[in-house]
């Protein structure tokens, strides 16, 4: 079994696409998928817990987040598809309501328009965890800064996802924490070409740069926290104050 992506992990890619509503061509070309898609990416996958789990011990960094190559018969997709044409894995600590994602690393490769795309951070934040965010952004200032600020994490080239349309009420918009209050996601993204990916050199670069951002993830889940319970049933999380 393959350790690196490589031309034939993108062949697999290209055929899924054009077989993605065949199961019977997903069994025939299985060894493919376990070969150069499961294999390299389990590979990564190890490396990032050996690198960056102790660091993370709430998250599970394991091969068994990677989604099933067959799209679950319990949810089927509106076109008809049974075979996923990428790959991809979430590594969050668990979620303990369904109206909120954890802060956490997305990694995805396969993607007809990005071949591979690897993400950290906090995705879709609930008005809980936009109301956390906003009040360690101006009381921590200093540290979240200075993480920005290391010439590694700038490497990444700065947030990004969605920003407020307007300046977040009861902040002041001519502070200095207000460029970084602007935003409404708050996660760090690369993305590569196939041939950035190919190289036998890219999974432990990749390791690398997600190591160097790691405190950028463990400052925003000491910022943010968890979901627990207290809300009304029924309601979003910080629903009451977003």
């Amino acid at each position: 079994m393959a350790e690196n992506f490589s031309k034939l992990t993108f062949e697999y890619f290209e055929l899924a696409r054009k077989n993605r509503k065949n199961g019977a061509w997903f069994e025939k070309n299985k060894n493919l998928y376990l070969d150069h898609v499961k294999a390299p990416f389990a590979n990564l996958i190890e490396l990032l817990d050996m690198h960056v789990g102790p660091r993370l011990p709430d998250i599970a960094i394991a091969k068994r987040k990677i989604k099933r190559p067959i799209y679950s018969k319990n949810r089927p997709q509106p076109d008809g598809s049974v075979v996923r044409p990428q790959t991809s894995a979430y590594f969050a600590q668990k979620q303990n309501t369904r109206f909120e994602w954890n802060p956490g690393i997305y990694l995805e490769f396969g993607n007809e328009e990005t071949p591979g795309m690897v993400g950290i951070g906090l995705y879709e934040p609930s008005g809980r965890q936009r109301t956390r965010l906003r009040e360690a952004i101006v009381n921590d200032y200093d540290a979240i800064k200075g993480i920005l600020s290391s010439r590694k994490v700038k490497a990444w080239g700065g947030i990004g996802g969605e920003r407020y349309i307007r300046f977040p009420r009861g902040y002041e918009e001519g502070s200095r924490a207000a460029p970084l209050l602007w935003h409404k996601e708050f996660f760090l993204s690369r993305k590569f070409t196939k041939a950035e990916i190919i190289k036998k050199d890219f999974i432990p670069k990749l390791v690398m740069e997600l190591e160097a951002a790691a405190p950028f993830l463990i400052w925003i889940r000491d910022s943010v926290g968890t979901y627990d319970g207290r809300y009304q049933f029924g309601k979003r999380p910080g629903q009451e104050l977003a």
